[in-house]
């Protein structure tokens, strides 16, 4: 392949809108495991009549006993990146399930102030938090996180476009 072909194909892999595959159906899986085809969390969009973009998240927090927890936020895409503006976690989840069952009441209270207390260790609300999707060549992308323009590598990691039907699922 020539230099420039490959530049090409370099460029054609470059997204403009990093949420065009979820236009499509498609499903962001963090942490995925081909192989298993599992995800360590997935976040689904859905697009508002008033242009607001909604993700919604199920991230699996304990493998035993089996906690899945579900939350839904804001995102904006700004130049290349999904971004979201930081507010307190835990009034962006929404359920909470152990066992399979759904936490309700005052358990599902608890269990919400402490886990969001948690996530926002050190990401104090109104900042702005980025991330970009860089194609690597097993077909996975590279997700590279910022907060207010600094680069954050603790939070980005490995993410993959999926599509549910095929298979794909939440799990340690």
């Amino acid at each position: 392949m020539s230099l420039a072909a490959a530049v090409l194909a370099t460029l054609a892999l470059q997204q403009t809108d990093p949420l065009a595959p979820a236009r499509t159906g498609q499903v962001l899986c963090y942490e995925p495991d081909v192989a298993r085809q599992t995800c360590y969390g997935t976040a689904t969009y859905r697009w508002r009549s008033d242009g607001t973009i909604i993700s919604d998240i199920v991230v699996a927090a304990s493998a035993v006993p089996p906690i899945f927890v579900h939350s839904s936020a804001p995102v904006f895409v700004r130049d290349d990146a999904e971004c979201t503006r930081l507010v307190p976690s835990a009034g962006q989840i929404t359920a909470i399930y152990e066992e399979g069952e759904r936490l309700t009441g005052s358990d599902f209270e608890s269990f919400r102030r402490i886990l969001g207390s948690s996530i926002d260790q050190g990401n104090g609300p109104g900042r702005e938090l980025c991330f970009t999707y860089t194609p690597l060549a097993n077909g996975d992308l590279k997700s590279t996180a910022s907060i207010d323009g600094v680069a954050r590598p603790n939070l980005g990691g490995t993410v993959r476009w999926v599509r549910l039907a095929e298979g794909w699922r939440v799990a340690f």
